[in-house]
């Protein structure tokens, strides 16, 4: 609610900041609503200190600090109010008249607007009303060992540099194009996109030839921001409506690789370890470089005719000639077209991953270029290796280098000495911003222990949409957030017909990520690569299908580089046949990821091993002998045994106190969640020192 700025207003004090004996609130000026904080922002009119509270009383018909003239026999409201007032409050300097007795006049003096607070005289212990246990009034003097304001303050920041902020903070975007036209910035983002398919010759124009039919087209806006927040650019992207293409006329493949998240990781992991030179490239309009296999036809863009001036044939349409963003096969034919200039180079793809590839120079150095739609991960043994790549794909695609590898598809990796660094900081506040939960309490764990969700727990929502938003938004980060992926795993299960009792499993999940807005992936420097993983299954704990879920995560020395958690798709007649599943899972990964080191030519310095903590798991891998209680396992579980007995990777047992994929498969306790997380090479890159 807003409230009126510099009324009176009587504002809680912290409890650590009283004795019982000490009034509980404060005669105070609002002064509007602090940042970062949920509450008012108060001077307070004895001290002149600022501080913030959430619980004020407001009195929005009075002004203590107004310079109107004042009548001797007006009531003064900077009186004390027993037992509200802090004691004899000292008169505003502003005011000219004499001082006035600190004798409090009668309550029948007071104008209608004021209701006085009776005194408090109950000796029961107060309690916070219970919508508000899940938040902290947060107060300037307040001891949070890291508040928010470690991770978000304007506070330090200089008035030009705020002005700055609030001014690109308040940019709209346009929806269409007749809501951009009148914008200069807009306008010339639109001028740059046009430019830019004219020069690689995107279309002709020409007349719809009888019998064919062109697709439409639509204006697109965007800002772009840099690693830190700030504004780089405008940009105005033009999109063909593929969805009114038909298939077999129009298009026929459209399936296009991208990088897997797993293949960035371990590549950042192999970089760190190999010292090897990370850099990052951004291709310029990627699509318009892929060639077109078929006739098409588009519909004339908004402010096209005005842009270019000449005339137009009569019933004038655009032949396209290259792939133009929208169209269904628009993405295959970028990476068919970069493909090809790679390997022209000398490259060649991958096995485990084809949008890895890989090229041996001379003198044993070493070039990667991991390919995710038209962002591109350069790693190589020297910067002069990756600086003549460069060079080379400037003369075949307008490209830019955005230098050293500092912010890849929304993650933020930094590096030193001791090793590499990802996280989604920033992603997180926006997320906590957005959904207003910024000042939310932070929990210790993202799902309450021994929690069973069941897809009849509470009451249907009105909105589904913003629950699939809100877990859509959430699986991204788990990207970098192993800690959370079971949670956003069993929350996903409830998409279809999502009910109150998801909705509030989800906010916990909020509230964990409150108390760790820094956490994030350490990659160390250690020469270290020998390859291990943990499979766990948690056995048919869903309430729904009796189904067990199977985690598991990949260690590359102490770094994790790949997790999973998932329900199993068949009902496991026993805790074993649920291990071993989960074994038979992680092997799959394990080999995969085998793979993609030998890919990178890093030869792993020991047999991969898979833990688990289940003994019967672990001998039925080890011994394929036909027995009753496992003759009904699929055959496609048993290829663990083979990978055993050939070499490949080897099964130990571990503790399942030491089990670290138990993470993945159940709610645990704060201790025992904890203990685990020490064990995933994640760290609180934000954290304050001590």
């Amino acid at each position: 609610q807003i409230r009126t700025f510099g009324c009176l207003c009587y504002g809680s004090t912290s409890p650590k900041q009283r004795h019982k004996f000490q009034p509980r609130s404060k005669a105070c000026v609002f002064l509007g609503y602090p940042s970062g904080y949920k509450g008012y922002k108060l001077l307070d009119l004895e001290t002149n200190l600022i501080f913030i509270s959430r619980n004020v009383i407001f009195h929005e018909d009075i002004f203590p600090l107004a310079k109107a003239e004042v009548s001797d026999n007006s009531p003064d409201f900077f009186t004390p109010l027993d037992p509200l007032s802090s004691g004899n409050i000292t008169k505003s300097p502003s005011s000219n008249h004499p001082p006035i007795s600190t004798t409090s006049p009668p309550l029948n003096t007071f104008p209608s607007a004021i209701i006085p607070l009776p005194p408090t005289t109950s000796k029961r212990p107060r309690k916070s009303p219970a919508h508000l246990q899940d938040y902290h009034c947060y107060n300037f003097y307040s001891d949070i060992e890291y508040p928010i304001t470690s991770f978000l303050s304007y506070s330090l920041i200089s008035p030009n540099h705020l002005a700055y902020i609030n001014n690109i903070t308040k940019i709209p975007i346009p929806l269409s194009y007749s809501e951009a036209k009148d914008s200069r910035e807009w306008c010339g983002a639109i001028d740059k996109e046009i430019g830019a398919m004219e020069v690689t010759r995107t279309w002709d124009v020409t007349s719809l030839p009888p019998g064919k039919k062109a697709v439409s087209c639509k204006w697109l806006f965007t800002l772009k921001f840099l690693a830190d927040g700030s504004l780089e650019r405008y940009k105005a992207r033009l999109v063909a409506k593929g969805y009114t293409q038909k298939e077999g006329l129009d298009y026929k493949d459209t399936f296009s690789p991208v990088a897997k998240l797993a293949t960035v990781k371990l590549l950042l992991k192999v970089s760190a370890s190999k010292d090897w030179f990370l850099t990052q490239l951004d291709i310029s309009n990627a699509f318009l470089n892929g060639e077109l296999d078929e006739e098409i036809y588009m519909k004339l863009p908004e402010g096209y005719a005005a842009l270019k001036g000449d005339s137009l044939p009569k019933n004038a349409v655009l032949r396209l000639n290259k792939s133009i963003y929208g169209l269904k096969q628009a993405s295959r034919q970028w990476f068919l077209k970069f493909s090809e200039v790679l390997m022209s180079f000398g490259f060649i793809k991958g096995g485990g991953d084809h949008t890895l590839f890989i090229r041996c120079c001379a003198e044993g150095h070493f070039l990667v270029v991991l390919v995710y739609v038209d962002d591109i991960i350069v790693a190589s043994t020297s910067e002069g290796n990756a600086a003549f790549l460069t060079e080379r794909l400037s003369k075949c695609f307008k490209l830019r280098d955005l230098g050293l590898l500092k912010y890849f598809l929304g993650l933020e990796i930094a590096r030193n000495s001791t090793g590499l660094t990802v996280c989604q900081m920033k992603y997180v506040l926006e997320l906590l911003t957005s959904t207003g939960m910024l000042g939310c309490k932070p929990s210790s764990t993202p799902m309450v222990p021994n929690l069973k969700l069941s897809k009849t727990d509470g009451d249907l929502l009105e909105d589904k949409e913003m629950y699939r938003s809100l877990v859509g938004r959430m699986m991204y980060l788990t990207f970098t957030r192993p800690d959370i992926t079971f949670a956003v795993n069993k929350l996903c299960q409830f998409s279809i017909a999502p009910r109150t009792s998801h909705l509030k499993a989800a906010y916990k999940v909020l509230q964990y990520l409150k108390g760790t807005i820094g956490q994030g992936l350490f990659y160390s420097a250690e020469a270290d690569l020998t390859l291990k993983g943990f499979a766990d299954a948690d056995w048919g704990t869903c309430r729904d299908s009796r189904r067990s879920t199977t985690g598991f995560c990949m260690f590359l020395g102490s770094s994790i580089i790949s997790w999973k958690s998932k329900k199993q798709d068949t009902v496991s007649c026993s805790s074993a046949e649920a291990e071993y599943r989960a074994l038979s899972l992680a092997s799959r990964e394990m080999v995969w990821l085998i793979k993609l080191l030998t890919d990178l030519k890093v030869s792993p310095t020991a047999t991969p091993i898979l833990f688990s903590d289940s003994t019967a798991a672990i001998y039925i891998a080890t011994n394929p002998v036909f027995h009753e209680r496992t003759k009904h396992i699929e055959m496609d579980c048993h290829s663990v045994r083979e990978r055993i007995d050939k070499g490949i990777i080897k099964t130990l047992h571990v503790r399942t106190e030491d089990q670290v994929a138990d993470i993945l498969t159940k709610p645990l306790f704060p201790h025992q969640f904890e203990h685990l997380k020490s064990k995933m090479s994640l760290v609180n890159i934000f954290r304050c020192s001590s």
